[in-house]
């Protein structure tokens, strides 16, 4: 077991700064010394970035706020996000993980993040005859509540080189932020000999909030290979829909796709008169939206 209270992340290095021009997020590495050690466990099926936890304010009503501009009844009202913190405190975490002797390994991990207020500054706009008269106030809101984020993971190994997981992930926010939780299935199995291999996974994800109905998202991977001797190959199917999401504690770039792909190589296994070792392969991938 693993805890830290009001952790000061002050001495962690600083993220090199990237000019990204793509439409995905940048993907950072992790360097807080917590998040780091004795995690392996919980990075199966790929559903935690832990630099979700302590990163920038979801303000998922940001754009409705500052877009908030009409005029009832001769006012017009318009609300300026003026003073955002650009990062959320952690208040404290845990992590709980090890396998028994039968081989079963259990994680459990669960981080508090305060709750973040910005100032906003609102401009009142009044029509008095021919003449406009504007009033600025100020007030705080909430553009990140009270949050809780959570794992709880089992993965089973047996036949010595096979292994299932189920992961559950959930981020639930206090008050009317959206909340989120994925579930994952995913296996790992191979022949005695591990000529034969199978990678499987199912995962599915629910986001709920007051702004948009609640979306449920679904995706499915499988692959079969054979690694053996001069000969491997392998064939796979992916399928992400567009409402899966994991983004809430952990990190997709795009969804709404489907792929086929599958590869064949023949390589050296001693080395010869020229060569200490070489191999041929052919590798090939079809991708494609699962919904125009």
């Amino acid at each position: 077991m693993d805890a830290t209270l009001i952790p000061d992340f002050s001495q962690v290095g600083f993220d090199d700064v990237v000019l990204n021009l793509s439409p995905f997020e940048q993907l950072y590495t992790e360097q807080r010394q917590f998040f780091t050690e004795g995690t392996e466990l919980f990075n199966k099926g790929r559903l935690f970035y832990s630099r979700r936890i302590g990163s920038a304010p979801i303000d998922q009503f940001s754009n409705e706020r500052k877009n908030d501009e009409e005029f009832q009844g001769g006012v017009k009202v318009n609300d300026e996000l003026v003073n955002a913190p650009a990062k959320v405190t952690m208040l404290n975490a845990i992590k709980i993980y090890g396998r028994t002797k039968k081989g079963l390994g259990i994680g459990f991990f669960n981080a508090i993040t305060e709750k973040t207020t910005s100032k906003i500054e609102r401009t009142t706009q009044t029509i008095v005859g021919q003449d406009t008269i504007a009033v600025k106030s100020n007030y705080e809101t909430i553009i990140n509540p009270f949050s809780n984020y959570n794992i709880l993971l089992l993965d089973q190994q047996f036949s010595q080189n096979s292994s299932i997981a189920l992961i559950n992930t959930n981020v639930t926010r206090d008050g009317r932020f959206r909340d989120a939780n994925v579930t994952a299935l995913t296996w790992h199995l191979k022949t005695k000999n591990s000529k034969y291999k199978a990678d499987d996974s199912f995962k599915m994800s629910n986001i709920s909030d007051d702004i948009n109905n609640p979306s449920t998202g679904y995706t499915f991977d499988n692959s079969f290979d054979y690694n053996a001797g001069h000969w491997n190959w392998e064939v796979g199917y992916n399928l992400e829909n567009k409402d899966f999401n994991p983004n809430d504690l952990g990190i997709l770039f795009s969804n709404n796709q489907q792929s086929i792909y599958g590869n064949v190589g023949w390589r050296t296994l001693q080395p010869t008169k020229n060569f200490n070792r070489y191999r041929f392969g052919f590798y090939n991938q079809a991708r494609f939206q699962h919904y125009s």
